[in-house]
Order: structure tokens, then sequence, then C-alpha cells
């Protein structure tokens, strides 16, 4: 929980208005919110503090084959019980093992109580004293010295938002972003870029490791429709076909399964106007469908497996 506060304004008020300020949590994606997922390594710098930066990474090389992440109905989570009072709640698979992040959005802030587990045992819970990520209202040059406590000791994290302007990246650009700089305890800095509609960090900078977690609706164009899928038969036995169109395909279509805890179950490529999708091991109950292709929303529906 925020220990202490300290705000650190070093422009006049009378620019504050030009200053985008992160008011609350209210603009948090929604259960089912779907974010793109790529991560990649580069030799360049994270890039300097300050008013209508431009961060440009667009040289870097991204890995698009990471899986997506996406915010789940905190009561139907693999670890609700353990968290009953989380109202925020997301996952993305990494190397087969699902990694889920647990969050209170409070008025004031918003706190992680366990950071990407894979069960209960991992390091990066923090029940008893969580730990800030955000403090509401959050202006520019504002810094946050929290105190939070792992299953090991208590430590301090310092937050500090530091900049806003473009973040260009290979596949986007992201416009109206504020960053925030995290010092962990041992004082090596990270740096977050976050939208704020929705609120999404969507990139993230470590000593040269970055992370994109692109909405599903950035880059697509506003009078796109979404794919036309047909899904038959549906309920299924053991095998159902996936059917789109011709325009789908020749966009790099992408074919997402998730179950009822958003955990992905099944992906594949769309390279051809019907796709078989086999029932494998997957378990009798109701799953999700996502269709995504390069400029044009994406379409959900719901499979049933009997």
């Amino acid at each position: 929980m925020i220990r202490n506060i300290t705000p650190l304004f070093f422009f006049a008020a009378a620019l504050a208005s030009a200053q985008p300020t992160i008011p609350n949590g209210n603009n948090l994606p929604q259960p089912g919110f779907t974010a793109a997922r790529s991560e990649g390594n580069t030799n360049l710098e994270e890039g300097p503090a300050g008013a209508d930066i431009t961060w440009d990474f667009s040289t870097m090389n991204l890995n698009n084959n990471a899986q997506p992440y996406i915010v789940l109905e905190p009561s139907t989570s693999e670890f609700a019980t353990t968290w009953p009072s989380a109202n925020y709640v997301a996952t993305y698979s990494d190397a087969g093992s699902d990694r889920t992040f647990y969050y209170n959005v409070l008025s004031d802030r918003m706190e992680v109580i366990a950071d990407g587990i894979s069960n209960l045992g991992d390091n990066y819970i923090y029940t008893t004293n969580p730990r800030t990520t955000l403090k509401f209202p959050f202006a520019y040059q504002e810094t946050v010295v929290d105190a939070f406590t792992d299953p090991f000791s208590t430590s301090n994290t310092t937050l500090t938002y530091d900049g806003y302007g473009t973040l260009i990246t290979p596949t986007n650009t992201f416009e109206d972003v504020v960053r925030i700089q995290v010092l962990a305890p041992n004082g090596n800095p990270s740096y977050q870029w976050w939208t704020l509609d929705p609120l999404l960090p969507v990139f993230t900078y470590s000593f040269g490791y970055c992370t994109q977690w692109a909405p599903t609706g950035t880059g697509i164009n506003d009078g796109a429709a979404a794919p036309t899928v047909n899904v038959l038969p549906n309920p299924f036995n053991e095998q159902t076909t996936i059917r789109i169109d011709a325009t789908t395909v020749a966009n790099n279509a992408h074919l997402t399964l998730t179950d009822a805890l958003g955990h992905v179950v099944y992906t594949t490529n769309l390279t051809s106007t019907t796709t078989h999708v086999p029932r494998g091991t997957l378990a009798s109950g109701l799953y999700l469908y996502h269709v995504r292709s390069t400029g044009a929303p994406m379409a959900t529906g719901r499979i049933v497996l009997n």
C-alpha cells in the first residue's frame, strides 16, 4: 500500500491543463478484452523524460507469436477464492504456463496482489501489503514511494510519471501516452507507457527487454467490418469447421480459443476459408473463439463442446 506520496512539480501550474493526468481506474479494460502481446530485445535506450516526447522503437524486432493478454471476470478466474476482493484480473500464457495478475482498483490507487503468477507458491504475491502500480489521480512529474511485502521481506518501490507524448513501435503508433518510471528496491529502473482509454500499459522496457500489449482495436480501420465467421456444427462432439471469407484469409487471419476462465486452449493460423478444428483433449463446455485479421475488428463468438 502507499506509505508515502511525494508530489514533485517543476512546471508552472498554468501549464497543467496541457498535461494528461491519469484520473482514476474507470477506463480499465472490461472482461473479455484482448490485447495482442509481443516481445523482443533492443539496443535502443529507453529515451528521455519530458513533455511532448516521441519515443521511437520502430527499428527493434518484436516477436508477434506471444500469447494474447486477456482480461478475465474476477469471480471465475483460477485463484478467485484466494483473492475474492480483487476487482481486476488478467492473464496470458508464457511457455505453456498461464500467468495471472490480480489487482485491487481503489479510488486513490491501483495495487497488485499477485503479479503474473502460475501457482500459489510464486514469489510475486503481496497479499499482506500489496504493491502500488498507479496512484489516482497521477499527474506529470509526480512521484509515489510505496512499501510492499512479498513472501520474504518488505521493500520500497518508487513510481514517477516522468513523461508524456507519442510512442512508436514496429507495429503501432500510440498517441497521448504517459510514461511511468518504476524504480525497483535495488534501484534498477524500468519503464511503462500507458494509454488512457483504455487504461493499459501498452509497452514496457527493462534494460532493453520490451513487451507490447496492443489492444485489438489499435491501428484498425474504424470503417472496417469484423470478419464473417461461421462455425458448424456447433455444438460439436469430435470436430467442427470454421469458415471465413477470402478477404480475411488474405489479411493474416488467426484463430484463438479460450475457456471460461480466459485460458488460451487452442491457436492456429487460418490459411484457408475452411479450417477444421479437432476436439483433441478439450473437455466438454463453453469456449470463446476470437478471429483476428490485419485491419479489421476482432470477431468473437461461442463454441460449445458436447
